[in-house]
């Protein structure tokens, strides 16, 4: 079971933040490829298995998920768990590059699946989006792991690795929701309190930093 920790996400050696380069045309395609494939499987999963421990994608040689020019093989690990303590749903990542393998955790009131469904398949979009992101990273070599956690949460969002991961995360929301970015940043902040333990100041700083970054 993966606790719901703010610094759940993989952690780096914390770097200047550059301006990002312009993006491949063809990557893009192929990670929301890999995004839709992805989130599609897991909620298959979700609508017909009840709690436990699934890797995929579920095949019959064992290996991970290979997409056409997406450079990166990586599985899934799906942790899912009924809670009918509170309404909805609570869902966290991680990556891990040991292993490529990127680790869900999605813990939900059952009763409520299927009012919940859309906005877990938002999110699934979301979290993928950014921890696959960090496995590009890995591959270009930009994401070395370091044996020092950032506990100070203002500091973690700041890294350099996680900016452009929010913003690929929070892109790909957009897009699918067909909601303006900041609205989508926003929304996350305020929303997602128990993740980001940032107070109203250090939020501000955190977003403009995404909307800054964004824009190249």
């Amino acid at each position: 079971m993966i606790n719901f920790e703010p610094n759940i996400r993989i952690i780096i050696d914390e770097i200047n933040i550059g301006s990002p380069e312009k993006e491949n045309i063809q990557e893009q395609k192929m990670t929301r490829y890999a995004i839709r494939n992805v989130v599609k499987d897991i909620v298959k999963i979700l609508k017909t298995e009840g709690e436990g421990e699934f890797t995929l994608p579920d095949n019959d040689y064992g290996g991970g998920y290979e997409f056409n020019r997406f450079p990166v093989e990586f599985s899934v690990d799906l942790y899912v768990n009924y809670d009918d303590s509170f309404n909805g749903y609570k869902l966290n990542a991680q990556y891990s590059q040991e292993d490529d393998t990127v680790e869900i955790s999605i813990v939900y009131n059952p009763s409520d699946l299927k009012t919940s469904l859309y906005d877990i398949v938002g999110e699934l979009n979301e979290v993928l989006a950014h921890e696959l992101e960090h496995s590009l990273q890995g591959y270009r070599g930009e994401f070395d792991v370091d044996d020092d956690e950032e506990t100070d949460s203002l500091k973690y969002y700041l890294q350099a690795h996680e900016i452009p991961a929010q913003v690929a995360g929070f892109k790909r929301l957009s897009k699918l929701r067909k909601v303006p970015f900041e609205s989508v940043v926003r929304n996350w902040f305020k929303t997602h309190g128990e993740f980001h333990h940032l107070n109203n100041d250090e939020q501000e700083i955190v977003i403009n930093k995404l909307l800054e970054y964004k824009k190249y």
